[in-house]
């Protein structure tokens, strides 16, 4: 069996085309059976069990995604709030200093003024002392002057005795 070269061509010619024939049935067979593969997965109680878990999911990460972003904009509005008490709590602690202040300074003018309610309870002790032992030295003062002119009544009263003694005296000579 000898076969011409055209007849071998031929030949050759007619495989291939069988060839390209059985790929295409073989590539329509895996496109059908891949159609009934698909087509059975997707009608299968496991896919659409996946499918309504991938749907959970889903909607499980939305929620959460909103969860987070209430939280984030609370820890927001946490950490605003937390500045703003901060500030004011500075604000209170100036105010707060202010009042130490000024009530260490109402303090030290009571003590100063206290200090100068006993000054003067001393001075008018001392005023009061001053004026007894005044009214004492004055009734001295006074003893004293009723004694010296007693003494200078006596002293006159002897001086003109005396002299009138005297005078006796030299009559008698």
């Amino acid at each position: 069996m000898l076969f011409s070269k055209f007849e071998l061509d031929e030949e050759i010619a007619a495989l291939r085309r069988r060839v390209e024939q059985e790929q295409q049935l073989s590539e329509e067979q895996i496109r059908n059976v891949r159609e009934e593969l698909r087509s059975e997965i997707l009608n299968s109680p496991e896919y659409q069990n996946s499918l309504m878990e991938i749907e959970r999911l889903h909607s499980q990460i939305a929620s959460n995604e909103r969860r987070r972003e209430k939280a984030e904009e609370a820890e927001q509005g946490q950490t605003q709030r937390v500045e703003k008490l901060q500030d004011e709590n500075e604000k209170l602690k100036a105010r707060i200093r202010e009042l130490e202040e000024a009530d260490k300074l109402k303090e030290k003018e009571k003590s100063d003024s206290e200090e100068k309610e006993n000054d003067i309870a001393l001075l008018k002790q001392t005023i009061a002392k001053l004026q007894e032992e005044n009214n004492e030295l004055h009734a001295k003062c006074e003893r004293n002057k009723s004694a010296d002119e007693a003494v200078s009544w006596l002293m006159n009263s002897l001086l003109y005795t005396h002299d009138s003694n005297h005078f006796e005296v030299d009559f008698e000579f």
